[in-house]
């Protein structure tokens, strides 16, 4: 059996395709999302794991990381963190 191109059926996809789209674009509330965001400063990283861990439970997610040292060359890490207000 022979394919053809069916008009018909292209229009019809179109339109139902074109009605999703807008059905989801028009469900959103178009308003951004509050964040709040917590600066966490680590100098023991045996602690760190744990902590990171509890914050994830509680909603937190790490937005960027950097190491750093202090004045006694001691290595330390600062982390950003946020998370959705509801």
């Amino acid at each position: 059996m022979k394919r053809t191109f069916d008009i018909k059926s292209a229009v019809i996809g179109m339109l139902l395709s074109g009605a999703l789209f807008f059905c989801v674009g028009s469900s959103t509330s178009g308003e951004a999302a509050a964040w709040e965001y917590k600066v966490l400063r680590a100098y023991e990283m045996a602690k760190l794991e744990p902590q990171l861990a509890q914050l994830g439970k509680n909603g937190w997610s790490v937005v960027a990381s950097s190491e750093f040292h202090t004045q006694d060359e001691a290595a330390a890490l600062t982390i950003i963190l946020k998370r959705q207000i509801k």
